[in-house]
């Protein structure tokens, strides 16, 4: 059975890649938010199991995912970058997270192939770039946001309906076997 993975164990990866093959890339918590997001989009649309072990919220002004916001901090850090890695957090539930990619060797290879492949057709975006790529008419925050009628300030998007629109946009062959 897959195990998804900690958050903060992806967004270290995220962090990893940045540092070894762009050094001058900067992360903060909003670009981390969304490049988790995908990962985990993705994740389920190749796989159809979650990436990572929470759920993806829709708040009024796009995505988050609570142990991001936790760990970071909403409003200290501000705009600016993500400059350590992440270390183990007790969240109050005696749980101290290991931040360490888990699971069976395949899980893990699945884990890796799925951030490696994300950071690469996301890494030229400004961290606003990928906020605003979230909130076009089909993805699913806007779906969740237009389906949100007792005006919550924030809920879950369900990883079905995140897993439907990703696996809609991976590139079927056609008959002839290229893909269109």
């Amino acid at each position: 059975m897959h195990q998804p993975q900690k958050t903060l164990a992806v967004a270290n990866y995220f962090l990893h890649l940045a540092r070894q093959h762009w050094p001058k890339k900067r992360i903060n918590k909003i670009g981390m938010n969304h490049l988790v997001y995908y990962a985990h989009g993705w994740h389920l649309a190749v796989f159809n199991s979650p990436l990572i072990d929470e759920d993806v919220q829709a708040w009024e002004h796009g995505i988050r995912i609570p142990s991001l916001d936790a760990y970071y901090g909403w409003c200290e850090l501000g705009n600016k970058p993500i400059s350590t890695y992440a270390k183990g957090v007790n969240l109050g539930m005696d749980d101290l997270l290991t931040l360490d990619l888990a699971g069976s060797e395949s899980t893990i290879k699945q884990a890796i192939e799925t951030i490696e492949a994300t950071w690469q057709m996301y890494k030229k975006r400004t961290c606003i770039q990928l906020s605003n790529s979230t909130h076009g008419e089909d993805m699913p925050w806007r779906m969740a946001m237009k389906n949100n009628t007792a005006n919550k300030k924030r809920f879950v998007i369900p990883d079905r309906q995140i897993r439907q629109y990703f696996a809609s946009q991976i590139e079927e062959p056609d008959r002839t076997g290229s893909k269109h």
